[in-house]
């Protein structure tokens, strides 16, 4: 349920919500969103605008929660898109995409920490200009 909220300003119904939810193989009621989406306010920094229906989404400013739904080829294609379509993109879907960049980022930082990759150097095997390896020229 929390993967489907949106970052503020924009904001999502308890109605919607549900289709969203349908749609993903989950089918709940109306009221039991609407009862759970109270209970995680208690918890985790998400509000509801005073709109009938209410309106929910993530609190402005607020961290995003890790959600098991951000893998590292996703991360890697949101910090691409910083850094090379940065120039391109409208300065408000910037703003929009700037909580799941920044998430982005931790998850890539949180991934290169762990993996080693070795030494960067390797030594370069000169080919003849056929492409064989020197080593086998001689056979």
């Amino acid at each position: 349920m929390l993967a489907h909220l949106p970052a503020a300003p924009r904001k999502i119904t308890a109605p919607e919500l549900c289709k969203r939810l349908a749609a993903d193989g989950i089918e709940v009621g109306l009221r039991t969103v609407q009862r759970d989406l109270h209970q995680l306010a208690a918890t985790v920094e998400i509000t509801c605008d005073d709109a009938k229906p209410a309106g929910w989404s993530w609190a402005a400013g607020s961290r995003m929660l890790e959600l098991p739904g951000m893998e590292v080829e996703t991360a890697l294609t949101l910090q691409l898109a910083r850094k090379f379509l940065a120039p391109l993109l409208p300065r408000a879907a910037l703003q929009r995409l700037e909580p799941q960049m920044q998430h982005a980022g931790q998850v890539l930082t949180r991934v290169t920490t762990r993996v080693n990759f070795g030494p960067l150097t390797r030594p370069i095997r000169r080919r003849t200009r056929w492409g064989v390896p020197r080593s086998f020229e001689r056979y």
